[in-house]
């Protein structure tokens, strides 16, 4: 809209001289108000791995130590896993539209295609998943129960009493009735790149870490862990 804009009051255009509304700061852009994100401690993060089924705790130490959001950890397939060199290939991602099947797609930005590299201190528990719930080199790292296609976020939440993402909530004392002020899955990314920052003070290292194309996020978490400090 500013480009045409820009055309029509340049020199020769049909209203020369006059504003550009588009050029106007903050006339392109409706303010949205922030998503305040949770910060897992160290017993909330253990409490959400044993309360967790069993075939699904890897999910939340792939979000937590290495950074991959929920629909990249859906699409995952054996063959992404590399443990011998330690990384997760990252090439695609699952978008799951409302009352429509799942579709595969590449990653929200090219900085989302990466290798996240797993911690040693990981390894034992995701070749374990490996070797006791991944069935050829293809095959889904976290199936759905029914029909073994892509994981739909609903199944994997569950109740607050069961054994999914809410069960685990309530298992680590973070469960909320009102779900504006409950924590989402995307949290343990901002509680490891909170880690991440803290230890290497650096914005690249973040936001690669993160996987995101611009520094606005890995900022987001250095501020974070200076007010800790602070």
């Amino acid at each position: 809209a500013r480009a045409v804009m820009n055309t029509a009051i340049s020199m020769g255009g049909p209203i020369p001289g006059a504003g550009n509304p588009f050029a106007i700061r903050g006339a392109g852009a409706a303010e949205t108000a922030p998503r305040h994100e949770h910060v897992f401690n160290d017993a909330e993060r253990k409490a959400l791995v044993a309360q967790m089924r069993d075939d699904r705790k890897a999910m939340i130490l792939l979000a937590l130590w290495c950074g991959l959001r929920y629909g990249e950890i859906a699409a995952l397939r054996r063959s992404d896993i590399d443990l011998k060199k330690g990384i997760v290939k990252v090439r695609r991602s699952v978008a799951f539209p409302p009352k429509a099947e799942p579709v595969e797609k590449e990653p929200k930005s090219t900085a989302g295609v990466r290798d996240a590299r797993i911690p040693a201190s990981v390894i034992p528990a995701i070749r374990r998943h490996l070797n006791t719930y991944v069935t050829g080199r293809e095959g889904l790292l976290f199936p759905a129960d029914d029909a073994g296609g892509h994981l739909r976020p609903v199944s994997f939440y569950g109740k607050k009493d069961g054994d999914g993402w809410y069960g685990a909530l309530k298992a680590a004392g973070r469960w909320e009735e009102d779900q504006k002020k409950r924590p989402h899955f995307h949290d343990l990314r901002a509680t490891g790149a909170t880690e991440v920052a803290r230890v290497t003070r650096n914005v690249a290292e973040v936001q690669r870490w993160l996987g995101d194309s611009t520094p606005q996020a890995a900022m987001r978490y250095m501020r974070a862990t200076d007010g800790a400090m602070d």
